[in-house]
């Protein structure tokens, strides 16, 4: 594929990215934050109401924590596009930087301190993902390599 087609399916494909990363994000944030509130709302409310608490909890909180993903996931997924399509490369690079960055502006409102403290972070984070997991693929493509020779063996 020429460097001009990449571009253009890069391109395209974004905008789609953008709101596939919001929607799912959102769902997970919900499902994740109902549970966490709901166990939440129980634990806090006396004995015999402890099932109506932790779904009062769950009703009320669990938009927010849903929302707030998608925010994040929004954030993060604006500038990894920007970042590719700035950069003319996808790499591990701007999973990390956009991972910073998005932190940085979550916590613009805290001061500059704290920006730059969420931004390490945010940084650090998305580094250790990408880590794990291009090393967790490599270990696979290894195992599937063995275990084909073995098969061809036989």
């Amino acid at each position: 594929m020429s460097q001009q087609n990449k571009e253009n399916t890069q391109s395209k494909a974004c905008p789609k990215k953008i709101l596939d990363e919001i929607g799912s994000s959102f769902v997970m944030g919900m499902i994740g934050g109902g549970a966490w509130n709901f166990l939440k709302g129980a634990r806090s409310s006396p004995v015999g109401d402890r099932l109506k608490g932790g779904f009062y909890k769950m009703k009320y909180q669990s938009l927010k924590t849903g929302g707030s993903f998608a925010v994040w996931s929004g954030i993060f997924a604006s500038l990894e596009c920007s970042l590719v399509h700035f950069r003319k490369k996808e790499d591990i690079w701007n999973r990390v930087f956009a991972g910073a960055l998005t932190g940085g502006i979550l916590a613009a409102r805290s001061g500059t301190k704290e920006a730059t403290k969420a931004a390490f972070v945010g940084g650090f984070f998305m580094f250790f993902v990408e880590y794990s997991t291009n090393l967790l693929n490599t270990m696979v493509e290894k195992y599937k390599e063995k275990t084909e020779k073995i098969e061809n063996r036989k």
